[in-house]
C-alpha cells in the first residue's frame, strides 16, 4: 500500500515537513463537476487558478443527480493495522476540502498516533451527504478529538459544504430520498463537549460548523482552566438569530469562561452562509468587544458588563466598544470567512476555492 511505504521512507528521513493527504480520481474534475478543485497533478497549491467555463450539458442548465453527488464524496478509507511506522519529522498535517473522499475518524486514528512531533493540525471535512449516518460519524469524531496527541499545539478544523449540493439533495430526487441530510447541519452536543475537555491542552484552537459554540462553553466546567490557550475562534448559529437575546446570552457565558483563559489575547465567535455574516471578537491586546457583519446588534448591559470583568482582569483596563457593518453580498460561507477578516479559520487556497464554487448555483 502507498501509503505504508511512505511512512517507512520518510521514516528514515532527519529534519521536519508539512505532510498533506488528498485523493481523487480524474474522473471527478469531468462532467458534473468541471467547476470544482480536486487536486492534480499540475496544481499550484499556493494560487487558486480562475474556474474554467463548464460544459453547457453538464452545468447551469441541467444540476448533477444525487448519485453524481454523492459519489464524488465516497465515504471509507484504507485500514492500515499495524503496518504503519512512527514518522519523526512530521510536524504538520493537513487534509484540505479538495479532498472530497471521507476518510472517517478510524483512518485519522490511525494515522495520527504516528506522528509523535506533531504539532499543527489542519483538518477540512465535508459534511456528510448521508444524513443516517451522521451519528455514526459524530462519534468517530468524538473519538478522534479525545485521542488527539498532547504535543498537537494548534488545530483547526473546517467542516466544509455546499449550500447548492444540499438544496439538491433535500429535493430527494433519488431512491435514496430518506437518506438526504439535514439543510442546516445540526450539531452534536458532545462534540463540543469533547473540544471543550481538550482545548485546555491547545495553545490555538479554530473549529468551524462541525460543533456549535454554545455547547462547547456550555460544556466548561467552573473549575476548568486554559493555561496554554491564546486563540479560540468558534462558529455558532445563535450569532444569525433575529432575536439579539440569545446572542447577548451566549456572548455572556463565552465572556463568564474567558475569565479562565489566562494566555487568552483573541477570541472570535462568528457564523457564515449564503446572506448571513457575523462575528463578536474580543482582542486582549487592544482590550476591545468588536461586532461586524451584515446585521446589527444591541449588546446589553449584562454583557458589555461580563466582557468588561475580562478586559480588567487580562489587562487590567476598561473595556471599548466598536462595531462595523457592511452592505456586501454574501453568496457563501466562504464570502463571509472573506468579509468578516477570518483566514485563519480556513487554509487560504481552500477558501479561494469555496468562494469560487459557490457562484454556481441550479435552484
Amino acid at each position: 500500500m502507498a501509503i505504508v511505504r511512505l511512512f517507512s521512507i520518510l521514516a528514515k528521513w532527519k529534519g521536519s515537513l508539512t505532510l498533506e493527504f488528498n485523493a481523487y480520481s480524474p474522473s471527478d474534475s469531468k462532467h458534473w463537476f468541471p467547476n470544482c478543485y480536486f487536486g492534480a497533478p499540475d496544481e499550484d497549491k499556493f494560487e487558486c487558478q480562475p474556474i474554467q467555463r463548464a460544459e453547457p450539458a453538464h452545468h447551469i442548465v441541467v444540476a448533477p443527480p444525487d448519485n453524481a453527488l454523492r459519489r464524488a464524496f465516497e465515504i471509507g478509507g484504507p485500514l492500515f493495522g499495524d503496518e504503519l511506522v512512527p514518522v519523526q519529522m512530521v510536524r504538520k498535517f493537513i487534509l484540505r476540502r479538495q479532498c472530497r473522499r471521507q476518510f472517517g475518524a478510524e483512518m485519522l486514528l490511525q494515522i495520527l498516533p504516528k506522528f509523535p512531533r506533531l504539532e499543527e493540525i489542519i483538518y477540512e471535512p465535508w459534511v456528510l451527504h448521508f444524513g443516517p449516518i451522521q451519528y455514526i460519524w459524530d462519534r468517530g469524531y468524538n473519538e478522534m478529538i479525545n485521542r488527539l496527541p498532547p504535543n498537537v499545539k494548534r488545530v483547526t478544523v473546517f467542516e466544509d459544504f455546499n449550500e447548492s449540493y444540499l438544496e439538491l439533495l433535500d429535493l430527494g430526487r433519488s431512491d435514496f430520498r430518506d437518506h438526504k441530510p439535514k439543510r442546516v447541519r445540526v450539531a452534536c452536543p458532545i462534540l463540543g463537549l469533547s473540544f471543550a475537555s481538550r482545548s485546555r491542552e491547545r495553545e490555538h484552537l479554530s473549529v468551524a460548523f462541525m460543533i456549535d459554540a454554545r455547547h462547547f462553553f456550555d460544556a466548561c466546567q467552573p473549575c476548568w482552566t486554559w493555561p496554554k490557550l491564546q486563540t479560540l475562534t468558534l462558529t455558532s448559529r445563535e450569532m444569525i438569530k433575529p432575536d439579539g437575546r440569545e446572542t447577548n446570552k451566549l456572548l455572556q457565558e463565552v465572556a463568564r469562561v474567558a475569565l479562565n483563559m489566562s494566555q487568552l489575547q483573541t477570541l472570535t465567535i462568528w457564523y457564515g452562509e449564503r446572506k448571513e455574516a457575523c462575528a463578536f471578537t474580543y482582542r486582549r491586546k487592544d482590550r476591545t468587544i468588536y461586532w461586524q457583519g451584515n446585521r446589527d446588534i444591541v449588546l446589553e448591559s449584562n454583557t458589555l458588563e461580563a466582557w468588561e470583568k475580562v478586559a480588567v482582569k487580562h489587562s487590567g483596563m476598561v473595556l471599548l466598544v466598536e462595531k462595523s457593518l457592511f452592505a456586501a453580498g454574501i453568496t457563501s460561507h466562504g464570502d463571509a470567512v472573506h468579509h468578516l477578516g477570518l483566514p485563519h479559520v480556513v487554509d487560504k487556497v481552500s477558501l479561494q476555492q469555496i468562494r469560487a464554487e459557490n457562484t454556481v448555483s441550479w435552484l
